[in-house]
């Protein structure tokens, strides 16, 4: 299983979900789910799945359960399979 570096990670999701809830959001968030999930400056595909679905509750609240949903496969679809950047 690949690892993915952080900021690939976040680069990934500021440039899908940047412009619905701010850039500087979006970092915060993953930055944050990532200290929280106790992940290092390397992740493997799981985590990087765990990070975007602990992300999710946060865009319900910005964008609506819809649009959330949405945005999260969009995401998943930029990160390439297994939920790793490509």
């Amino acid at each position: 299983m690949a690892l993915r570096a952080r900021e690939d990670v976040v680069v990934a999701l500021v440039q899908v979900l940047g412009p619905f809830i701010g850039k500087a959001l979006v970092r915060a968030s993953v930055e944050g789910h990532w200290g929280k999930l106790g992940l290092g400056v390397r992740a493997d595909e799981s985590d990087v799945a765990r990070v975007l679905e602990a992300m999710g509750p946060g865009l319900n609240v910005f964008v609506g359960q819809r649009k959330a949903e949405m945005l999260v496969a969009e995401a998943k679809s930029a990160l390439g399979p297994g939920g790793t950047v490509s």
